[in-house]
């Protein structure tokens, strides 16, 4: 082996050390510091980012101009240095990923080349760019519109397994008792992060590509929800049984779903039904172009 191949080889290793170290800083850190859904959506997009890398791995050729080596090492110390003085949960956390992915490829390659080189690695960019989305999303979700219709779909629910259920309003309603679903419990930051999630996913694993691309991109985003929707439904029916039961320790598991550890669950519950449903669709897509 060359020394110059051994020297593309070192410098592409350097590169990717601190690619990780990053990537598990900034979940570590989110981790500490944020609510239980938001370091799951800092986990997704992350990985959604790394997953756009994997198959680039072999190919990168990291030649930073000294500048853009300068800035890059700037922009990923000031990164590092405002996330170790979050003690509480912070918006400024969604944006740091971003700042620590354009420091990342100023490290890549000189801002020059990337449009005629590196376009294709923008795509772990814009990836990040869709963590503060939520933050974006959430306060425009019609929140007493979602606990009518949850609620009324947790009735359906309950309904069509044989057990009386009424709803007034908001509030679930069982012979043992009943739940008001307000606030959180309406889905409404369940909902924001799978459209998030739905934006990775047709970023990372794009349904068509073209012109068609970018249509395709915002129906799975609008589509993505309605799988935190059904996630949220049965979560609010199974607190609804608990609330109504004899069972002793009722309370602690009411406490534990209706809560951020317990409501990851269910937001880990959305996420597993939605993969495999785009991953269907993508193959029926596939398979109707090879006709």
């Amino acid at each position: 082996m060359d020394s110059v191949a051994e020297n593309v080889i070192w410098r592409r290793r350097c590169w990717l050390t601190a690619a990780v170290l990053v990537l598990l800083g900034s979940i570590v850190r989110a981790a500490l510091t944020q609510t239980a859904d938001r370091a799951l959506l800092v986990f997704l997009v992350w990985g959604g980012a790394l997953c756009c890398l994997e198959d680039r791995f072999a190919r990168l050729r990291p030649r930073p101009h000294p500048v853009g080596l300068a800035l890059g090492l700037v922009l990923l110390l000031a990164a590092q240095w405002r996330q170790e003085r979050v003690i509480q949960p912070q918006s400024v956390m969604l944006v740091l990923p971003l700042v620590q992915g354009v420091g990342l490829l100023l490290l890549l390659s000189p801002a020059r080349a990337w449009r005629l080189r590196l376009q294709p690695l923008l795509a772990p960019l814009a990836v990040l760019v869709l963590l503060p989305l939520q933050d974006v999303v959430q306060p425009l979700m019609p929140v007493e519109a979602l606990s009518r219709l949850t609620a009324r779909l947790c009735q359906l629910l309950f309904l069509s397994f044989g057990v009386d259920a009424a709803v007034a309003g908001n509030e679930l309603l069982l012979a043992g008792g009943g739940v008001a679903v307000a606030g959180p419990c309406s889905g409404a930051p369940m909902l924001s992060q799978l459209l998030v999630v739905g934006g990775i996913f047709a970023l990372v694993f794009p349904l068509v590509r073209g012109r068609w691309w970018l249509p395709s991109a915002l129906g799975v985003m609008v589509v993505a929800p309605l799988f935190a929707l059904v996630a949220n439904t049965l979560r609010i029916a199974l607190l609804a049984l608990l609330v109504s039961s004899n069972w002793s320790p009722r309370q602690w598991w009411f406490d534990f779903f209706h809560d951020g550890q317990g409501g990851m669950v269910f937001s880990l519950l959305a996420v597993m039904l939605f993969a495999p449903a785009y991953f269907g669709f993508q193959d029926w897509l596939l398979a109707r172009q090879g006709r």
